[in-house]
């Protein structure tokens, strides 16, 4: 299913073609996690509302992973948030959700 304007949009098919990422994926990933945009949404509104960071779309992905259960966890498990560019009329609607 493709999504007109995608909150992941830094992870929305941007790849060239003959780029060294597919290779390092392919070399060092173990595994790759979907996760939806509502499961992006939830992961947006966790961290603005209950750990005072806004992250973007792309930023919040690896802790959609987790919150969705997606990611089998062994020990403790590690989110990296990154990224603030989101448009204040898509983090409104979020938050207001």
């Amino acid at each position: 299913m493709e999504v007109d304007d995608p909150l992941a949009d830094g992870m929305a098919d941007n790849i060239e073609p003959g780029s060294v990422t597919v290779g390092l994926v392919e070399e060092y990933v173990d595994d790759l996690v979907t996760v939806t945009e509502h499961e992006i949404r939830e992961a947006i509104r966790f961290l603005a509302s209950r750990r005072g960071v806004i992250p973007e779309g792309s930023g919040a992905v690896a802790l959609a992973t987790l919150l969705a259960g997606k990611v089998l966890k062994r020990g403790t498990a590690l989110a990296i948030v990154s990224g603030r560019n989101i448009a204040l009329p898509t983090l409104a609607e979020i938050l207001a959700t």
